[in-house]
């Protein structure tokens, strides 16, 4: 069995990919009448929620950007 290290550096990049992921599939239903702004705010909300609790697991401090 070997030995995983994880780097900040690296766990900060993989939350920035997947903030802009997310971001990305805002922007493409963004325009969408089915979709209120409502659910997407509260989709984005908790999206980002659940990658501050992934970057506070490995020590990492969220960024606050509202």
């Amino acid at each position: 069995m070997g030995l995983d290290v994880w780097f900040r550096e690296d766990i900060a990049n993989a939350l920035l990919a997947a903030e802009e992921a997310s971001a990305t599939t805002v922007a493409a239903v963004g325009n969408n009448e089915v979709i209120d702004p409502e659910t997407i705010r509260a989709f984005r909300q908790g999206f980002r929620a659940a990658l501050a609790t992934v970057a506070l697991a490995f020590g990492l401090e969220p960024k606050n950007d509202n």
